[in-house]
């Protein structure tokens, strides 16, 4: 009887945190993907300094516009370098690197990626990554990324996870571009 209630209770929670990520009022606008990004290096390179990581951005030119929620959208960036970083603890120093990545993507989409050379996702979670409660860390809770998902999907995107043949982990964003 307890398991069902936290389970209620903590199904709740997610639902509750997912309709706060769809609020029909926030404002979007056409917005520069590099831009968005740009806002951003300020508070990644102070974070990656800070836990010995090097990052480095490497932003494509002449991408479309898409429209988003420019703090939504930061948010999720900023949540998936944040996991980066925390994953390259378990790296030696010399090693340990993030690459924060705008590109153009498939069927009219702009891509924001986040790549690192840490560990990777186990094999094992990797099809439950964005459920809620999934986590590796020790004292995660688990719904940084099945938020950040949720705020993706209400700009009628995707982010998806992609393990690098040469070890780390690939998380890649890829928003719609801007209707003329």
């Amino acid at each position: 009887q307890q398991i069902t209630a936290q389970g209620l209770r903590a199904g709740e929670i997610i639902r509750r945190l997912r309709n706060l990520a769809r609020t029909p009022d926030t404002q979007r606008v056409p917005t520069d993907c590099n831009g968005l990004v740009e806002e951003l290096r300020g508070l990644a390179l102070t974070d990656a300094r800070v836990h010995n990581v090097r990052l480095e951005m490497e932003l494509a030119t002449g991408l479309p516009q898409v429209v988003v929620n420019r703090v939504e959208i930061q948010q999720v960036v900023l949540n998936l370098v944040r996991n980066a970083i925390e994953a390259l603890e378990s790296v030696p120093p010399e090693r340990r690197d993030i690459i924060l990545r705008t590109s153009g993507g498939q069927e009219d989409t702009v891509e924001i990626g986040v790549i690192d050379s840490g560990p990777g996702v186990d094999q094992k979670i990797v099809d439950r990554l964005f459920s809620p409660f999934v986590t590796t860390k020790p004292a995660g809770a688990g719904l940084g990324l099945a938020i950040s998902r949720s705020i993706v999907e209400a700009h009628k995107g995707t982010l998806r996870y992609k393990p690098q043949s040469a070890g780390g982990a690939c998380f890649m964003l890829r928003l719609p571009h801007a209707q003329g």
